[in-house]
């Protein structure tokens, strides 16, 4: 199998960061026989001198997040090693906690993946406007790799990722786009529903859930700001719609389609 050719898109990296890319990059390649746990006590290892420093670790971890984004955006979402990357977090998951401070508050490494969620929240504004998927280029590969880890993730802690989940389903299917832009988009839909589609839909029937304001939805939906059995039915509608309509926008939408009624009969 072909090895990934991966960075860490660091300008001016320092020592800490190449040592945080070498453990990626070995562990993250399709051929590499490094398990998960392994590469996930190396990078343990490295933040463990810190622990008695919260200021060092805090950067740490910032410093680490970014660069496995930055890696993770480069695997191909078809990629076996897609799927290495999700294991590696379990494995971090699985690390005896230790408390330390993040921001004033008590935090458990790994368990809590200290900082991962504000540093995935500034990844999400990095989605290819209609001229930047027009080109097809570096920037859609990395938007619909990133939104299928992400997808896969959200099994773990599924109230995480729920919104990023939304807002990838409001570009796609709750606003106008046509060309290029839907073809990224609707990427990113298929992404989602293949991977995380039974969640999305225990989700959708949860009682409990409450309206939220950043759930809001795009001009096409006016249903409840939230993930419900209404908004689930309204992107099969979408997907349906779009499907008929053929070419290479209408087979995504198929394949996407098909995930839903899979999570269905699930």
């Amino acid at each position: 199998m072909a090895s990934l050719t991966l960075s860490s898109r660091i300008e001016s990296p320092s020592g800490q960061t190449n040592q945080i890319f070498a453990i990626l990059n070995e562990y993250l390649q399709p051929s590499s026989s490094t398990i998960p746990s392994v590469a996930a006590q190396s990078i343990h290892g490295l933040a463990t001198p810190l622990l008695a420093d919260a200021e060092s670790l805090e950067e740490f971890l910032w410093e680490f997040w970014v660069v496995f984004i930055n890696v993770t955006k480069q695997i191909p979402c078809e990629s076996p090693s897609q799927q290495r990357s999700v294991e590696l977090v379990k494995a971090l998951i699985k690390i005896p906690p230790t408390t330390i401070q993040i921001w004033g508050n008590d935090t458990r490494l790994w368990i809590d993946l200290p900082l991962l969620g504000p540093e995935m929240r500034e990844a999400w504004n990095e989605v290819p406007t209609a001229n930047e998927a027009a080109q097809s280029g570096e920037k859609v590969k990395d938007w619909v790799n990133l939104n299928s880890f992400v997808a896969r993730l959200l099994a773990l802690d599924a109230q995480q990722w729920t919104t990023l989940a939304v807002w990838a389903l409001r570009d796609a299917l709750e606003e106008e786009s046509s060309g290029p832009k839907l073809d990224c988009n609707l990427t990113v839909a298929r992404e989602w529903f293949k991977h995380s589609g039974l969640v999305l839909r225990q989700q959708t029937m949860a009682m409990e859930n409450k309206e939220d304001r950043s759930l809001a939805g795009g001009s096409l939906y006016q249903g409840p700001a939230k993930l419900c059995s209404e908004r689930w039915n309204f992107w099969k509608e979408r997907l349906d719609q779009i499907g008929g309509r053929g070419g290479e926008a209408g087979q995504i939408a198929s394949v996407a389609k098909e995930a839903m009624d899979q999570a269905e009969r699930n």
